[in-house]
C-alpha cells in the first residue's frame, strides 16, 4: 500500500489507525486489516448555538482546552503560520473600530483560533476545535458587536503571536487562560442581561392581562434554568454603527 500510494510505512500505519477509530475497518492479528460490514461512526456531537446552556459548555471548554494547545503550539508552530496569524490580525485591527464587517471580524477571529489548533500538531486538538467552530463562531459575532470586546480580542491576538514568536510556552497559555476566561465572562454577562430582558417583558404581559397580579410581585419562572433563544442579542447592535451599550 505505501509503494501504490508513494507513502511511508508510518503513514500508512497513521491512516489505519484512524479509519480503525473510526470503526471503518478492523484488524485481524495474523490475518490483515478488514473493511468493516457494519461501520459504526462516532455519534455527532449534538450542542445548539442559540441554546444557553450549550453555548456556556463550549465556554467551559475553551477555558480548558485552549491555553494548554498555545502552549502546544507555541513550541511547534511554523514561522509561515506566524505570518498567517499576523496577517488575521493586521485584517482584524483594520475593522476594530467599525461594526460595519462583524461577520468578517468574527471569521478572522475564528480563523486565528482554528490555526492555533491546527499548530499543536496533535490531530485531536484539531479535531475538538471543529467540533465547536460552529458555536465559536456564533460567539465571536455576539462578542464582535461590542467595540470594547473587539478591541480587547485584538490585544489578545497580538500578545499571543508575539509568545508564539518567542517560543515561550508559558506566556502562550497564560495570555490565551486569560482571552478565553475574559470573552466566557463578558458573554455569561450578555446572557444573564438578556434572561433579564425576557423576564421583564414577561411580568409587563402579566400585568396587563391581570393587573391585580401586582400585588404579590412578580412572579418567579416555572423553570430558571429554561433555555433561551440568542437571537434577541443580535438585536443589540444599532444597524449602523456601536451597540448603544458595551461590555468592559
Amino acid at each position: 500500500m505505501g509503494t501504490a500510494f508513494n507513502v511511508s510505512r508510518s503513514t500508512v500505519r497513521e491512516a489505519l489507525n484512524f479509519l480503525k477509530a473510526s470503526n471503518l475497518v478492523y484488524t485481524v492479528p495474523g490475518l490483515g486489516t478488514f473493511v468493516s460490514t457494519e461501520p459504526r461512526l462516532p455519534k455527532p456531537l449534538y450542542l445548539s448555538p442559540e441554546n444557553i446552556r450549550d453555548v456556556l459548555q463550549v465556554m467551559e471548554f475553551r477555558v480548558g482546552y485552549e491555553p494548554y494547545s498555545a502552549s502546544l503550539a507555541a513550541e511547534r508552530i511554523t514561522e509561515e503560520e506566524i505570518e498567517t496569524l499576523v496577517s488575521y490580525a493586521e485584517r482584524q485591527e483594520i475593522n476594530v473600530s467599525s461594526a460595519e464587517n462583524l461577520a468578517e471580524f468574527a471569521e478572522l477571529d475564528t480563523s486565528f483560533h482554528a490555526l492555533i489548533a491546527r499548530a499543536t500538531r496533535n490531530t485531536l486538538f484539531s479535531h475538538c476545535f471543529e467540533l465547536i467552530r460552529e458555536h465559536l463562531l456564533k460567539q465571536q459575532v455576539i462578542s464582535a458587536s461590542y467595540a470594547a470586546r473587539r478591541e480587547k480580542a485584538l490585544k489578545y491576538h497580538q500578545q499571543i503571536i508575539q509568545a508564539f514568536r518567542e517560543r515561550d510556552r508559558r506566556q502562550a497559555e497564560a495570555v490565551m487562560r486569560e482571552h478565553v476566561r475574559e470573552t466566557r465572562n463578558a458573554i455569561s454577562a450578555l446572557l444573564k442581561e438578556d434572561r433579564e430582558e425576557d423576564r421583564e417583558e414577561d411580568l409587563k404581559e402579566d400585568l396587563k392581562e391581570d393587573p391585580r397580579e401586582n400585588r404579590n410581585g412578580p412572579k418567579k419562572p416555572n423553570d430558571p434554568e429554561k433555555p433561551h433563544d440568542l437571537g434577541k442579542l443580535h438585536a443589540l447592535r444599532t444597524p449602523k454603527g456601536d451597540p448603544v451599550r458595551e461590555v468592559v
